[in-house]
């Protein structure tokens, strides 16, 4: 464990930069989903929602048959 927490600490100075702006763009990305797809999608219906759905489709777990425009 000594090893890991010196690599996390070593790390941290980059990895803050990088988290406030991957979270600022995922909010922002999570908003225009929102904006788009509230009225067509059920799993965009929240804001909270969306975030579930947008984290959901960034691991490779997502409906593309609900995207599909009949």
């Amino acid at each position: 464990m000594g090893m890991l927490g010196d690599t996390i600490r070593l790390c941290s100075k980059d990895l803050k930069p990088f988290s406030v702006s991957f979270g600022i763009y995922f909010m922002a990305f999570a908003m225009f989903g929102f904006m788009l797809f509230n009225t067509e999608l059920e799993s965009y219906g929240t804001f909270t929602g969306t975030l579930e759905a947008l984290f959901a489709f960034s691991l490779g777990d997502y409906d593309y048959e609900s995207f599909v425009v009949r």
